[in-house]
């Protein structure tokens, strides 16, 4: 071979070289064989948007207008063309992931287009499994998810939202308080008063239920609350710090306006709210845990920790 002759590489080297070098990371990516759209196209997606070219792809982004040609400034001009350069340059970029990562049998189907979004569209239309059974299943899965008591709140809104993007790949569109409520269904009897709360609270989106009730998870499983309710449990008589008796000094000044009782509020009354007052058959964990409500509601109001020497 002389100096002059070149090699030739496959198509599908040269596209993946190019992707490469602008820093895109296709080159991990396991590309489309016709039984793995799902995965890769949130993958590629994922890709997408990251460089901010997905907007292409869905048709958020369209191709700049051109200024009226009579009226049109020079400046106008200018512009204009400044942002179709751009545009088709984030054109190409989006053609180039694409095509780079799909096997190369598999290129017949888009050999003849340029534009991402009608790329983006022949995959999904002939590789998306779409079909009445795959329909059932995905609104089943969204209707019947539910998480385990000692269950993972953010496991569980991962799951639920990958079961709703796939409910939503089918074209289906459900407002949000229909996926709010199908939500707040899925949720474990221990939550049960906070799901009762968020019911009565108007214009509630997803996301924001979804935000109150993994702060709601994050505030039961923190540590510190155990440290307290062993303590109650094991009724230890301790010497009192400085933050105990300033706690039992505010607890002595709170009067009830109900029954006129010291040492609590009307909202901690038993007679005025029976369904408080701890059940003699309950459990020992079930009277902690009220046990540690008031010691952190009388802590609260004292503005101390309840769980500080």
């Amino acid at each position: 071979m002389t100096r002059t002759q070149s090699i030739e590489y496959p198509i599908e080297l040269t596209l993946m070289a190019l992707v490469d070098d602008d820093k895109y990371p296709t080159s991990s990516v396991e590309k489309l064989n016709g039984q793995n759209y799902r995965a890769w196209s949130t993958t590629v997606r994922a890709i997408l948007r990251e460089f901010e070219l997905f907007d292409i792809i869905d048709g958020k982004e369209t191709r700049p207008q051109a200024p009226s040609a009579p009226t049109a400034t020079v400046e106008q001009m200018a512009a204009y063309n400044s942002s179709v350069k751009a545009y088709n340059k984030k054109m190409a970029r989006a053609c180039r992931i694409l095509i780079s990562t799909i096997q190369g049998r598999l290129l017949t189907y888009v050999e003849d287009e340029d534009d991402p979004a009608k790329i983006w569209k022949v995959l999904r239309d002939h590789f998306r499994p779409m079909t009445d059974i795959t329909l059932s299943q995905a609104l089943k899965n969204v209707i019947t998810m539910r998480m385990a008591e000692d269950g993972n709140m953010k496991t569980h809104i991962q799951g639920f939202t990958a079961a709703k993007r796939r409910l939503e790949e089918h074209s289906v569109v459900l407002t949000d308080v229909v996926y709010c409520t199908l939500f707040l269904l899925s949720m474990p009897t221990r939550y049960k008063m906070t799901v009762t709360a968020l019911e009565g609270m108007p214009d509630m989106t997803l996301e924001a239920v979804q935000n109150r009730l993994l702060e709601e998870y994050r505030k039961r499983a923190n540590p510190a609350g155990g440290v307290v309710m062993s303590a109650l449990l094991t009724n230890q008589q301790t010497k009192p710090g400085k933050s105990h008796q300033k706690a039992g000094s505010q607890k002595s000044k709170l009067k009830c306006t109900f029954c006129s009782k010291s040492s609590h509020v009307d909202s901690r009354c038993w007679q005025k709210h029976p369904e408080l007052r701890p059940k003699k058959g309950a459990s020992v964990g079930e009277n902690a845990h009220f046990a540690f409500s008031t010691t952190s509601y009388i802590a609260n109001r004292a503005n101390v920790s309840p769980n500080r020497d």
